[in-house]
């Protein structure tokens, strides 16, 4: 059941608890997290005003889905959302977990809504420590956790940034 649920998106495996008991936690296992807002960015360039909010909904429903997530692996990481160097935080934490977990395919596309293009200085920054450049207790406390993200890095097969800076 949970590589059927694997198919679906974050938020479509996680409705699948409301069937029945059963279904309930399963969804926390599944091995593809595709966090995909494609809907809620149409309606942020339909009315700019809303962007903050938003992006701050966008953020909890990553981080709490997170929380809750029990996979021991992940195939793919992905997150489809208007975001900028103000979610550095967040995103380090989330790639921390992905590399954490193995992940084979990671994909950022923080793109702005209804633009093409971004000022390089408000785009987020690929953390230097996960790609062992740098200092690594500049980003987390946890050096356990780091040195499990610098070892997993291998399995990385695929890694797409769009609106992202890499040093």
């Amino acid at each position: 059941m949970v590589y059927i649920l694997s198919f679906f998106t974050v938020k479509e495996a996680a409705d699948t608890s409301l069937l029945s008991r059963r279904w309930l936690n399963l969804w926390t296992y599944i091995d593809h997290l595709d966090f995909d807002a494609t809907k809620y960015l149409d309606q942020v360039a339909m009315q700019p005003k809303l962007q903050k909010g938003h992006m701050n909904k966008y953020l909890t429903w990553v981080n709490s889905t997170l929380q809750k997530f029990k996979g021991q692996r992940l195939d793919q990481f992905r997150v489809y959302y208007d975001l900028n160097k103000f979610a550095q935080h967040h995103i380090d934490k989330w790639l921390e977990l992905a590399f954490s977990k193995k992940v084979q395919r990671l994909e950022l596309d923080l793109l702005r809504c209804g633009l093409f293009t971004r000022n390089f200085d408000s785009c987020y920054t690929f953390p230097e420590c996960l790609l062992g450049l740098e200092d690594s207790s500049l980003y987390s406390n946890n050096l356990q956790i780091l040195s499990l993200v610098k070892q997993n890095f291998k399995s990385l097969n695929v890694l797409l940034l769009k609106f992202a800076n890499v040093t």
